[in-house]
């Protein structure tokens, strides 16, 4: 998982979501998990995730340390790699 700082506000018509998980692996159902309340994450209808942070959170996953999300608006993506033999990138599962 990674975050991007962004500069552009959360789209208004942004759906805000009831949880605080910021993406759960599609082979181990383990998930990145920010663990402050201070965290509301918004999804629009193309499915761009954004995370609004009031205060620097940690989030935490199963199988790896934890990272620190600091302080304002991000957009969540998931990480990506390039196979160069097929010629094409995928998200990398977790």
């Amino acid at each position: 998982m990674k975050s991007k700082k962004i500069r552009s506000r959360i789209p208004k018509n942004a759906e805000r979501l009831g949880h605080r998980v910021l993406r759960e692996g599609e082979h181990t159902g383990h998930k990145h998990v920010a663990v402050s309340d201070g965290v509301e994450l918004l999804r629009t209808e193309d499915g761009v995730l954004f995370a609004r942070v009031s205060t620097r959170t940690t989030v935490q996953h199963e199988e790896h340390n934890p990272m620190l999300l600091p302080a304002g608006e991000h957009v969540i993506k998931a990480v990506r790699e390039y196979d160069h033999l097929a010629e094409e990138a995928r998200e990398v599962p977790d």
